[in-house]
């Protein structure tokens, strides 16, 4: 309609790639879903007009603000912001939506989340991934949050209370990509199950945080040994390790020593697999070559 080239189907508007730099004046109030994404906006003045929403995207724009309005779209379910230029999140927000169930907010430039985003409490995905974000604090007590992607942030730290186990509904965490100490991406590769498990163990021994982790991978050819020196090292003596038990794909163990804990990655030597080994190293992990010089 008009200059938007709005298009309506029932209370769905489809705004996208317009190049539209404000809101459209003819776009209706009553409208549920709003797709605005792909366009020019550096703001979204207007947007408290619009209190039927339960739908909105505004992703790949050029917004640097998140609008104090957003606070009257108390009927929002879905809300994609990404890959916008949002520096700050302003308090006072999130608490009003209610609602709010299925949030995107990755790549952005957020330093830091509102300390009152956890009264938000229908938050069941959250993508924070692609921040600057240097804790999360303000997570803690999201009682319905089951994925969470904090991947290429600045974090050192995941707070333990998001992974108790008597009211943790996460089954996803993804945080790769990160200067992680505790846990250790190695322990967050893992998924979810294996964070409450070091979590468990820190609460068992305070210590163990503040240990030593070497990520230590086993490259090799097939049958060139990596498998007999992983498990060598993790029992402590010679093991001969058959032919039939040999890896497949990768076997991730760990090895605990008074100062250091060690996770080994037992790469399978098969050729198909060769490709995939850059994915894994890490900047700081240890490799091990295996070579078989009797072949």
């Amino acid at each position: 309609r008009g200059n938007t080239h709005l298009k309506q189907i029932s209370n769905l508007f489809f705004l996208f790639r317009q190049k539209l730099k404000s809101l459209p004046r003819d776009l209706l109030t009553h409208a549920r879903s709003v797709d605005l994404q792909r366009n020019k906006l550096k703001r979204v003045i207007g947007i408290s007009r619009f209190t039927h929403l339960t739908e909105l995207n505004l992703s790949r724009n050029k917004i640097m603000e998140f609008s104090q309005e957003m606070c009257y779209l108390d009927k929002l379910e879905i809300l994609y912001m990404n890959q916008n230029n949002i520096r700050v999140i302003p308090e006072g927000i999130f608490p009003h939506l209610k609602m709010l169930k299925f949030v995107k907010l990755n790549t952005n430039r957020l330093a830091k989340l509102p300390s009152d985003i956890n009264q938000c409490a229908s938050i069941t995905y959250l993508d924070l991934s692609r921040n600057c974000l240097q804790n999360i604090e303000p997570l803690i007590g999201l009682p319905k949050l089951k994925e969470l992607f904090v991947e290429r942030n600045r974090l050192t730290e995941l707070p333990f209370q998001l992974f108790q186990a008597s009211n943790c509904e996460l089954t996803v965490c993804e945080a790769k990509g990160n200067p992680l100490r505790c846990p250790p991406e190695e322990v967050c590769a893992g998924g979810v199950v294996d964070i409450q498990s070091y979590f468990r163990q820190i609460k068992e021994n305070p210590n163990t945080c503040s240990a030593w982790t070497v990520k230590t991978m086993f490259l090799g050819s097939s049958m060139a040994g990596k498998s007999t020196l992983c498990r060598s090292l993790r029992e402590g003596k010679p093991v001969v390790v058959a032919v039939k038990d040999r890896t497949e794909g990768i076997e991730i163990s760990q090895l605990y020593t008074q100062k250091v804990r060690f996770f080994f990655w037992d790469f399978a030597g098969q050729e198909e697999y060769y490709l995939t080994h850059h994915v894994f190293i890490t900047s700081r992990a240890l490799v091990i070559l295996t070579v078989d010089l009797s072949r």
